[in-house]
């Protein structure tokens, strides 16, 4: 069964919940995050900004993924030619930059040419400065935060083609308030339009990471729904004693599905 949670609520993983009631004693089996086809999304914010519909029909013609090769993960260099693979199953244009420089992906950012963003690297957050200290790390360790990925070009082309997100960074998923709302990279992304945000809201292992890519994906090409792939993904994950199947939220319709 599908389950969307509507929340700006940024502190609790919906994902986790495990009800149960004392009289009578009873005890869901599972977390949400497999007892349902778990999806959350965000309302839109008091300045109008944010999308009230959701897509249920997804798009992978241009993808691009950032993964530094001066980032100490080996398995982040493989989850890009998954995704790199992925991208040639779908018959999808690679618009990934050469190194992932600061320079080159503020390019790809502003001129548009990308419909799903895949990043394997280092990821931070903050609670204090959530806007500011969200940050997934490029070449040469160099942030990027939601506050680069703002004004007409960047935004505008969020807006319009609605593109997909999977930062694969520790600590991607969470948020925080701020002093003008919410904070953090799926507030920043969904408000402006992005169809998909999946990310981990804690640290995530290397090698369990690229487990998970490879497995998602595999699910989506296969024609799953996005709730589906996800609860495929974690009982896999699980089955094999992997505990990234705790750590990871998706902002998209859990019925939404991949367009061949």
């Amino acid at each position: 069964m599908p389950l969307l949670i509507v929340s700006d609520e940024p502190y609790v993983p919906w994902e986790l919940v495990w009800p149960y009631e004392v009289h009578p004693a009873q005890e869901d089996p599972e977390p949400w995050c497999m007892t349902f086809r778990l999806g959350r999304w965000l309302r839109r914010n008091e300045r109008g900004r944010g999308h009230a519909e959701i897509p249920g029909t997804l798009s992978i013609t241009r993808g691009a993924c950032l993964a530094p090769s001066d980032s100490g993960l080996p398995a982040a260099q493989t989850e890009c030619k998954v995704f790199n693979d992925v991208l040639t199953r779908l018959q999808a244009k690679n618009t990934s930059p050469k190194v992932a420089t600061y320079d080159e992906v503020l390019m790809l950012l502003r001129d548009g040419d990308y419909d799903w963003l895949h990043a394997a690297t280092h990821g931070t957050f903050s609670l204090e400065h959530p806007v500011v200290d969200a940050a997934i790390w490029l070449e040469d360790d160099y942030p990027l935060t939601p506050l680069e990925m703002t004004g007409t070009a960047i935004e505008g082309h969020i807006h319009q083609v609605r593109p997909g997100f999977v930062f694969n960074a520790c600590h991607g998923g969470r948020q925080s308030w701020t002093i003008s709302g919410l904070g953090g990279w799926a507030t920043h992304l969904i408000s402006s339009g992005a169809s998909v945000f999946i990310a981990p809201i804690w640290p995530v292992n290397d090698d369990d990471a690229l487990e998970f890519t490879r497995t998602l994906y595999s699910a989506l090409i296969r024609g799953r729904t996005i709730g589906d792939a996800l609860r495929d993904t974690r009982q896999q994950l699980r089955q094999s004693g992997r505990t990234a199947w705790l750590v990871y939220t998706a902002y998209a319709d859990p019925q939404a599905r991949l367009s061949r």
